[in-house]
């Protein structure tokens, strides 16, 4: 003989919902896993290591934000001196 029992389960599900940080632009949302972890939307992270230590800037941007501040970031460190690896001579 085989029966059949139902027991109604409850679960959360845990969605994050991102937005770009320099102009509000809703960029998506993600489901987070049983351990833990989600995609995060739109991340842009850039680091700088200055003798003091690591500069880390964390964002979520679309797509334009993101380019001009990378525009932007690069321009400053030009204005201060900064030049790329490849254009420095030896």
């Amino acid at each position: 003989m085989k029966q059949v029992k139902i027991t109604p389960r409850y679960y959360e599900e845990r969605v994050h919902n991102f937005y770009c940080d320099g102009c509000g632009k809703y960029l998506g949302q993600s489901l987070e896993y049983d351990d833990g972890w989600y995609e995060e939307l739109g991340k842009f992270e850039s680091q700088c290591f200055i003798d003091s230590g690591y500069y880390i800037l964390r964002k979520h941007l679309c797509k334009k934000c993101e380019g001009k501040l990378s525009l932007e970031i690069e321009e400053n460190l030009r204005r201060l001196g900064f030049k790329l690896e490849s254009e420095m001579k030896d």
